[in-house]
């Protein structure tokens, strides 16, 4: 009798367990399968953002042009780095980590928003988290549209190397899936995560090198790698300027969307039941 009940009884403790993960592992497979209507509203998302404008989304790519223009002599200057090396370097870094918290601000009210089709239709979690991350891709490419006559009039060539951006973009779409989701039902459950989040990211500019290079600090350069941005702001940064990533970074990055990627599934394997309650 206890064998007949471990293997087909529906009360069993363990058949309950492995439910969430199962329907969350359903959740997400119906969420790929839907990736065309996921595209289709990521970019609805952002014309509708700038519904009316001349320009539309390319005022991304005219606002990060003159943040670069902007900041570049000046904070060249005050760190005494020439202006051929440190220019181009600091508008990557801006870029990628306007991308990147972008992505995480936007992972606070991810169901939040949705509340009125989270009720009233049956739609795979999956696919607003798609959503989101799809709309931060899209964002990004325009703002990337200014380094090439950036690069060009600095003398920068990313050469072959660029294609390293690929497996580090994947990271990014692995990770920030993971944390869209986990934040997304955190800040359901708990209104406060979300301005820590916020502080979170403050701070986080500071701590991370996007004004400031990793070798100013020295020896202490390697207290670095424990923050969660920096390796994955330096695979993504360094082919862009046409250098290889660090084997170091390549670790760090793994071990960083390996966590993320855990504690995502398990948080939203517990909650996704109850997203229509909290929202």
């Amino acid at each position: 009798m206890a064998t007949i009940r471990q293997v087909g009884d529906p009360f069993s403790p363990a058949r309950h367990l492995r439910a969430p993960h199962r329907q969350a592992w359903a959740d997400l497979l119906a969420s790929a399968r839907l990736w065309r209507l996921c595209r289709a509203l990521a970019w609805h998302d952002l014309r509708l953002r700038y519904h009316g404008s001349l320009l539309g989304p390319f005022w991304l790519t005219l606002s990060g042009g003159l943040t670069v223009l902007a900041l570049g002599g000046l904070y060249a200057t005050l760190l005494g780095q020439p202006k051929g090396d440190y220019v181009p370097y600091l508008a990557v870094s801006l870029l990628l980590w306007n991308a990147l918290t972008g992505l995480l601000g936007d992972a606070c009210t991810l169901f939040t928003q949705q509340a009125a089709s989270i009720r009233s239709l049956r739609m795979p979690y999956g696919v607003y988290a798609a959503r989101l991350l799809l709309r931060a891709l899209f964002s990004l490419a325009h703002t990337l549209l200014i380094l090439p006559p950036l690069f060009l009039f600095h003398g920068i060539n990313p050469g072959g190397g660029l294609v390293l951006l690929v497996p580090a973009l994947l990271l990014w779409c692995v990770a920030g899936t993971a944390t869209a989701l986990a934040l997304g039902a955190a800040c359901s459950r708990f209104r406060d995560v979300q301005p820590a989040v916020a502080a979170a990211l403050q701070l986080g500019f500071f701590l991370t090198p996007v004004l400031w290079r990793a070798d100013q600090l020295g020896p202490r350069a390697g207290w670095l790698w424990l923050n969660p941005f920096h390796p994955l702001l330096e695979i993504a940064r360094a082919p862009l300027l046409g250098q290889p990533p660090a084997a170091a970074a390549w670790g760090a990055a793994l071990a960083v969307t390996a966590l993320v990627s855990a504690f995502g599934w398990v948080v939203f394997a517990r909650c996704r039941h109850r997203l229509p309650v909290w929202v």
